[in-house]
């Protein structure tokens, strides 16, 4: 899961707000309260048991609302009179866009307004249906919102990172980024492909068009008797679409 960015507005366009935020929002507690543990901390798209994935050269954002406070100050961010930060008359003050529905999507959301007012922004929460969050996305109607996706088994992330795809939400464009995708397309050599997306997730990593918030973590339940199962993490989690079946037996 993640909360997008718009950076076609100013405020967000600048790079040190959006780590700001991001070293603003204690994402552990988010991972270790609410979901109760079921989750990793994410800070890039690529999902851990995809072979593209790197930590390497990764900044981790750990929650450090002293740092955030500091390079808001840094990029000329002062408070107000109601401790609100504002700048050249415009306060940092932003709707966060929430499809409802969901009890963590909506106790996270709840967590971010209460970080993000420790450290002088006012969140707007607003819940709706998940349709009508959508159509508010698509029509680029949005300061930032939260939902979830998932990078195919090939970790191509041109549908959604590229800066000329339609599904390009939060309007990113790094020619850095760009570059790297397209040289991840046409790489047919697995370990260049590899350096290829490090170094991009890197890029994004950096940047931070949306903030990263989990990988999720699957649960299998498998019978004492059934043997021949391999439970170990796939693209999409443990035991599915992975087992061959002429290897399961149960045992007496």
């Amino acid at each position: 899961s993640y909360i997008a960015f718009n950076l076609r507005q100013e405020r967000f366009d600048d790079v040190a707000v959006r780590q700001a935020i991001t070293y603003g929002f204690d994402r552990q507690l988010y991972v270790d309260l609410i979901r109760e543990g079921f989750g990793i901390v994410a800070n890039a798209p690529m999902p851990t048991a995809s072979w593209a994935y790197t930590s390497e050269g990764i900044d981790p954002y750990h929650y450090d609302p002293k740092k955030a406070a500091e390079m808001l100050s840094e990029a000329g961010w002062t408070p107000g009179s109601d401790g609100i930060l504002q700048k050249d008359g415009e306060r940092l003050e932003f709707e966060f866009l929430v499809p409802d529905g969901s009890r963590l999507t909506e106790q996270m959301a709840l967590l971010f307004q209460q970080n993000m007012e420790d450290i002088g922004i006012k969140v707007n929460l607003m819940f709706m249906e998940f349709s009508a969050a959508v159509d508010r996305v698509d029509a680029r109607e949005f300061d930032t919102f939260t939902m979830s996706w998932s990078l195919a088994v090939d970790p191509d992330p041109y549908s959604i990172w590229h800066s000329t795809s339609l599904w390009n939400d939060p309007g990113f464009y790094n020619e850095a980024s760009d570059r790297l995708i397209e040289q991840g397309r046409l790489e047919t050599d697995l370990e260049k492909r590899k350096e290829i997306y490090a170094d991009w997730q890197r890029v994004i990593n950096y940047e931070l068009p949306s903030m990263f918030l989990n990988y999720g973590v699957a649960i299998g339940a498998i019978n004492e008797r059934v043997k021949g199962i391999d439970a170990d993490p796939g693209p999409y989690g443990p035991l599915v679409g992975r087992q061959l079946l002429w290897k399961i037996w149960l045992a007496d």
